[in-house]
Order: C-alpha cells, then sequence, then structure tokens
C-alpha cells in the first residue's frame, strides 16, 4: 500500500472547547507543592505549552505576587487564554524555534507540561527547553517517562480514519536514563518525582485521551488506546 501525507492524529480541538475556567488538576497541584520545597526566591515563573492557561492561572492564585506568563504553538489557544485570563501574558511561541527568546529566558522557573511525549527524538527539543533555564534557576518536565532504559518512539493510528501513518502522538516515552545523561552532559542536576493519579480516571470515547488501571500491588498507574501502560513523572532540572 502506498503511504499518504502524514497528518496529526492530536485532537488540539479538545482545548478549544475549554472555554470555561476548571477545577485545578491533581499534578497542578502536585507540581506547585515541589516548587514550595525548591531553594528558589520565586518572582516568575514561564509556562511553555500552556493550552489555555488553566496552569497558569492556578499558579497566580497559589503564589502571591508571582509574575507569570505563557506560550503555545497554537494562535487559536493563545487567544482563547487572553480571553479567560486577560491579567495574564501569553504569547504564540514555539519553543523550538524561538527568534526572541526573552519572554521564555530569564524567569526563575520554567516550565514544559504534557509537551514533550510528542517529539520522536530527544534533540528535538531537550536543548532548546533547557537552554531558557536561567543560572540559579529550575527547569520543570512533566509528561510520561520511561523508568526503563528505553526510548519509544510511537506511530498509531484509529482504526476508521484512512490515514496510514502519522507524524506524531502524545505517547512517544523518552526514558530516564535518556533524559539525565543529557542534562548531565550540560552540566545540569537533575531528579525525577513519580505523580501517581489519586482518583480514577473512566475510560472515554477517544482511545487517545489516558485512563487508569489498578494493580495488584495496589499501585495505579495510567493506560490507553495504544496499549501502553505508563507514569507520569517530574523532572526538576536546576541550573
Amino acid at each position: 500500500m502506498k503511504d499518504r501525507q502524514k497528518q496529526n492524529n492530536l485532537d488540539d480541538a479538545f482545548y478549544l472547547d475549554q472555554v470555561n475556567p476548571t477545577p485545578p488538576k491533581e499534578y497542578f497541584k502536585f507540581i506547585a507543592d515541589m516548587v514550595d520545597d525548591l531553594s528558589c526566591e520565586l518572582k516568575s515563573w514561564h509556562d511553555i505549552g500552556c493550552g489555555s492557561g488553566e496552569f497558569v492561572h492556578y499558579l497566580s492564585s497559589r503564589f502571591s505576587g508571582l509574575n507569570v506568563s505563557g506560550s503555545d504553538v497554537s494562535p487559536e489557544i493563545i487567544q482563547l487564554a487572553r480571553e479567560k485570563y486577560p491579567d495574564i501574558q501569553f504569547s504564540v511561541e514555539d519553543f523550538t524555534d524561538v527568534q526572541d527568546s526573552s519572554i521564555m529566558a530569564g524567569n526563575d522557573v520554567i516550565s514544559l507540561l504534557g509537551v514533550h511525549g510528542r517529539f520522536r527524538y530527544i534533540d528535538d527539543w531537550l536543548p532548546q527547553f533547557s537552554s531558557y533555564i536561567k543560572d540559579g534557576g529550575y527547569g520543570l518536565i512533566f509528561d510520561l517517562f520511561n523508568p526503563e532504559p528505553v526510548d519509544v518512539a510511537v506511530s498509531a493510528s484509529k482504526a476508521d480514519l484512512q490515514v496510514t501513518k502519522y507524524d506524531n502522538t502524545y505517547f512517544n516515552l523518552v526514558s530516564t536514563t535518556s533524559v539525565k545523561n543529557k542534562l548531565d552532559s550540560m552540566g545540569f542536576k537533575t531528579s525525577f518525582h513519580r505523580f501517581e493519579m489519586p482518583f480514577e480516571l473512566a475510560k472515554q470515547d477517544d482511545p487517545f485521551r489516558s485512563w487508569t488501571i489498578d494493580l495488584a500491588n495496589g499501585k495505579r498507574m495510567l493506560t490507553n488506546g495504544l496499549g501502553q501502560i505508563f507514569d507520569l513523572y517530574l523532572c526538576v532540572v536546576k541550573k
């Protein structure tokens, strides 16, 4: 069969439907709690891939006096974020190809949440992200990581679509080993902290949306329609 043109299988319109503020996600609280324990005078925070701004808004309410900002590659999503939270600075940026990095660089904390799973290769995103971490500052990366020393590149398609290949999914699975080795080589200190979903997530109609399963040992992990079982981790990067 001849390969058809690659397409994106990600339903980014899902975020455009979030026109009203939503309660803070559990991993928002988890990340903020971790930052509370850092030896950092927190004055500014920039979130890359901010979506409709929910996490940035949560930070502004959690940390009094914190200067927060966010960026995303989607003009439509950034427009929605600006409408929802007009007091917060949002910008349209591709963090892997930024001409003027002034909005990202120089912050005490810079975060990348639920984004790097879209990239097949670590060099396509990690050096660029780490370049925005200032001396004495922190970078936070939250998403699925493989605790085993194996990097997994995923190609997936829904069976009811007449498309044979896709450029990306949410679920490329880079190993903690590869991330640590890369960051070590650039002079950063790195630690990983496992996040466990505190409640069950039900299966949805969209097989690319994750749900939880309970293990025999009492732990709860995430799975999806790709047949993956995975954990979420927060990677804390210090310069």
